[in-house]
């Protein structure tokens, strides 16, 4: 019995008469004046940059804040919400930052308007902190130890007063905050608005093709 084994394939150039030839795709040319856009490109890109870094490490510094507050006090519905609060402004924050490297027009003005989000909920949570402290007539035990409620009765001092000034002061410094740190970041982000405007219009497109489609 005699057994066939198949033919092996016919290399191109050896044998073969139907070998198809593939063809030659040209390398791109750069002369030095493309070179040259490259740079002025990424001078003017400078400001756009420094707005993606701010906006990388607030959303980041917000993400983990918010986790390890919700890991901390996840028995407290306010804090919940507050947490989640913070976790949809980290989330837009950083998508915001990809969309900004990709000069997406108009993101600088939710990036403002982002931060004022998050200005609006830190007020809402300290104030409504402030709020829940005067209403208190008695210091539960999640709010001052025993021993530092004795150590104060025993300097004859009233430790109620006290925390509520003290709560006072630091929900207070919050809202402060909240007005104009974020509030400055998001007259930041939305200025840079118009150095995006202006560097898409004066940057030739095929460096703007490049980087909307991801390349540094």
């Amino acid at each position: 019995m005699s057994t066939h084994l198949p033919a092996p394939p016919l290399l191109p150039g050896r044998g073969s008469q139907t070998s198809t030839a593939i063809p030659a795709i040209p390398e791109p040319q750069f002369c030095p004046e493309n070179f040259q856009q490259l740079v002025a490109a990424s001078y003017a890109m400078r400001k756009i940059r420094s707005a993606i870094r701010v906006a990388t490490f607030d959303g980041s510094t917000i993400a983990i804040f918010a986790t390890l507050s919700l890991l901390m006090d996840y028995k407290d519905p306010i804090t919940v919400l507050l947490c989640l609060g913070l976790g949809v402004v980290a989330f837009v924050e950083l998508r915001c930052a990809r969309r900004l490297a990709r000069l997406v027009p108009g993101t600088t003005r939710i990036m403002a308007l982002n931060q004022l989000a998050l200005a609006g909920l830190l007020i809402l949570y300290a104030g409504s902190q402030i709020w829940l402290t005067m209403r208190r007539t008695t210091l539960g035990p999640g709010v001052i130890s025993p021993e530092t409620a004795d150590a104060l009765q025993q300097l004859g001092m009233d430790a109620a007063p006290l925390v509520k000034l003290i709560f006072t002061f630091v929900y207070g410094t919050l809202i402060f905050v909240a007005i104009f740190g974020q509030g400055g970041l998001a007259l930041y982000y939305y200025l840079r608005g118009k150095y995006v405007e202006a560097y898409i219009a004066k940057t030739p497109a095929w460096i703007i093709r490049l980087q909307r489609a991801g390349f540094s």
